[in-house]
């Protein structure tokens, strides 16, 4: 089991492959939260939109401003980004 649920000192560990495929074959976990917990395990690092800090999907927006990139989530923060930037 790679140590990931270890029964006799109740370490577990719902990130791990093992545990999570546990966790949905009893149903204790549903699609959506085994692939929040896939991302989870893959240590994939978030990207945050610069501007509100929201978490970024595949599909982003990045823009040059000064000689560095800043990613976004919508063209509305790109706008209000670059206003806050102006005004101080």
């Amino acid at each position: 089991m790679n140590g990931e649920f270890d029964k006799d000192t109740q370490e577990f560990n719902v990130y791990g492959t093992e545990a999570r495929e546990e966790l949905t074959a009893n149903d204790e976990i549903d699609a959506d939260e085994e692939g929040f917990m896939q991302g989870y395990e893959s240590d994939a690092n978030a990207a945050y939109c610069d501007n509100c800090k929201k978490v970024l999907e595949k599909a982003h927006l990045e823009k040059e401003i000064d000689s560095d990139i800043y990613t976004f989530c919508s063209d509305e923060c790109v706008e209000e980004f670059e206003r806050k930037r102006k005004s101080g």
